[in-house]
């Protein structure tokens, strides 16, 4: 694995024994990862968000991977858009519920919110999406009343492996070099950045708890 998946695996690992070290109940004598030595993911984590253009390559690419039915390709389509445009991490935006998505007007511009609450971080996002990206989730059918991806079956982690796997064919038919789906987020953020919106609101749309990670990854 890369240094970055590693990295966010030793974290995981570190939260663990940080709870078992601090809970009353478990009383654990010390933390056995404190000592670890943290991985240098500089070299690692996808840096550049997407142009226009390889996004255009990226969504188009869904409709050539051989093994992707009609509706299949749609509905990969509709997950990059989300992802894209409402700055959602991959879990999250696999385990979208459908009233996550509400009919808004922003400014007299008819839209949709994507309301959630972060798997990772438990905090809540609320941001706007165009009118055609929430058409299409909401078009998108999968026989489940509450999911718009998931079936409601298994493990949160299993949908999101089983999305990520259909995303990586679709990178892979692409062309576009370095493709990842956590570029997806990285170009919601950028492109707020961009046009001037402030870091704390951009920090609050990514769903961070402050905005120490956004200046480091996105500003």
């Amino acid at each position: 694995k890369s240094n970055y998946a590693k990295r966010n695996e030793q974290e995981r690992l570190r939260s663990f024994f940080r709870y078992c070290s601090a809970s009353a109940e478990i009383k654990l004598a010390y933390n056995p990862t404190a000592q670890l030595e943290h991985f240098n993911v500089t070299s690692d984590e996808p840096e550049d968000p997407y142009t226009e253009k390889e996004y255009k390559a990226i969504v188009a690419a869904a409709d050539r991977v051989a093994t992707f039915t009609g509706d299949v390709a749609e509905r990969v389509k509709a997950l990059i858009a989300v992802m894209r445009y409402a700055g959602l991490a991959i879990q999250d935006a696999s385990i979208l519920q459908r009233d996550a998505i509400t009919p808004a007007t922003v400014k007299g511009k008819t839209c949709y919110r994507v309301e959630i609450r972060r798997s990772k971080t438990h905090t809540g996002i609320n941001n706007v999406v165009p009118k055609e990206v929430g058409d299409a989730l909401l078009r998108i059918a999968n026989g489940n009343p509450k999911y718009i991806f998931w079936s409601g079956n298994g493990e949160p982690a299993s949908t999101t492996k089983h999305w990520s796997a259909r995303l990586k064919k679709v990178f892979d038919a692409s062309g576009v070099k370095g493709a990842h789906w956590h570029r997806l987020r990285k170009t919601f953020a950028v492109d707020l950045l961009t046009h001037g919106v402030p870091l704390e609101m951009v920090s609050k749309a990514l769903g961070h708890k402050n905005t120490v990670i956004t200046e480091r990854h996105y500003l």
